[in-house]
């Protein structure tokens, strides 16, 4: 369970507040002991076959949007976290009112990166591929490897996108939680390939919180960007991708595909871009 109390939310709306070009938060044991470790377990517990593969030319990762498929304490936890108690905690750290929480938890839900997974450095969709009145506000990461060791790497890195700056390297601790507001300026991603073990795993709970507008908003993907010692094939390979993506985007609006179906063509792509490679 999330015990809200043992946050003071006065200090974290001011931490919150004056980061400039991110705004963020680290919670370390974000919800208690035994709860986080039978997350944890749970996690670990999903069948290979029910992982959806994510991966394509600026990331390597699976996920799991399908609450059947989760254990019960995960569901719960994914209750609590959209629960108006914990959303009005939320709008009060970070002044955005009106939260909610998409119920499908689309790219949301459990998230998985194995050895030599990565996520390159990017903004998220600014807003929801079905629902275009949901504008995206603020993401929450809380990690769930109990056996992580910070020689495997995988930091959630921030970057600040007009200097080319690393602003903040979070290592992925155990029971920690980060929630950091999304928008067009807020770079993040762990670039590195991650160096753990090959019964190991980067294991995470994500969630994703919007508002609701007043116009129909545009189809804004996954933007990626290249690192300052990015050379000049991988930056165009990062760019290529960001396009297709951006034609993923419009299909999964204006379709009934879904990631199912759209991975199945990035993969296709993936493998044309490798063999040229």
């Amino acid at each position: 369970m999330i015990k809200l109390k043992n946050f003071d939310l006065s200090k974290l709306k001011k931490q919150f507040e004056e980061n400039n070009v991110i705004k963020y938060i680290i919670l370390d044991h974000f919800i208690t002991g035994n709860y986080a470790r039978s997350i944890a377990a749970e996690h670990e517990a999903v069948p290979q076959e029910y992982w959806l593969d994510y991966s394509h030319k600026n990331q390597i990762k699976t996920g799991i949007t399908n609450k059947s498929l989760m254990g019960k304490n995960s569901r719960l936890l994914i209750e609590e976290l959209s629960s108006s108690i914990f959303l009005e905690w939320l709008s009060e750290l970070t002044a955005f009112k009106d939260l909610i929480v998409d119920p499908e938890l689309d790219r949301a839900g459990l998230h998985k990166i194995k050895t030599n997974g990565y996520l390159n450095i990017h903004t998220d969709e600014q807003s929801h591929t079905k629902h275009k009145y949901w504008k995206r506000r603020l993401n929450l990461l809380l990690y769930l490897s109990p056996d992580y060791e910070k020689s495997w790497g995988g930091n959630l890195e921030l970057w600040d996108h007009k200097s080319r700056r690393l602003i903040e390297s979070i290592s992925p601790e155990f029971n920690r939680c980060v929630i950091f507001a999304t928008d067009n300026k807020s770079y993040h991603g762990h670039p590195s390939p991650l160096n753990c073990p090959e019964n190991s795993a980067r294991r995470s709970l994500a969630l994703y919180y919007y508002q609701k507008t007043n116009k129909a908003l545009p189809v804004t993907p996954t933007n990626y960007m290249s690192l300052p010692n990015d050379d000049i094939k991988k930056r165009f390979s990062i760019r290529l991708n960001v396009f297709f993506l951006y034609c993923f985007a419009l299909l999964k609006r204006y379709t009934k595909l879904d990631d199912e179906y759209i991975k199945r063509i990035s993969s296709y792509f993936t493998r044309r871009l490798e063999k040229k490679d």
